[in-house]
């Protein structure tokens, strides 16, 4: 008779039993939209490279970003994060 703790998928599932999703799918969601802010602000430079003080007008999605970056490091509750990442998600296609 083998022993159980000696098999791959009962390793597996061990170890993905112990997984807090809620805090992975947290910090998944926190470096997503660190990289959606770093693409705007990239598109952001961009538009002053080109159009110099016009691309003010462009601050406030910068901005908007900025807020639901905000909204996804300061929460847990995994409804407000994942309504801020699809907020973002629409910014960052926006452009």
């Amino acid at each position: 008779m083998s022993n159980p703790l000696l098999s791959p998928v009962s390793s597996v599932t061990a170890i993905l039993d112990r997984v807090d999703w809620n805090k992975a799918f947290i910090r998944v969601a926190i470096v997503l939209n660190a990289v959606g802010l770093l693409y705007t602000a990239y598109v952001y430079s961009v538009y002053a490279a080109y159009f110099g003080y016009s691309a003010l007008a462009f601050i406030g999605q910068f901005l908007i970003g900025l807020f639901f970056l905000n909204v996804v490091v300061s929460n847990t509750d995994g409804l407000q994060v994942m309504l801020a990442s699809v907020g973002m998600f629409i910014l960052a296609n926006s452009f």
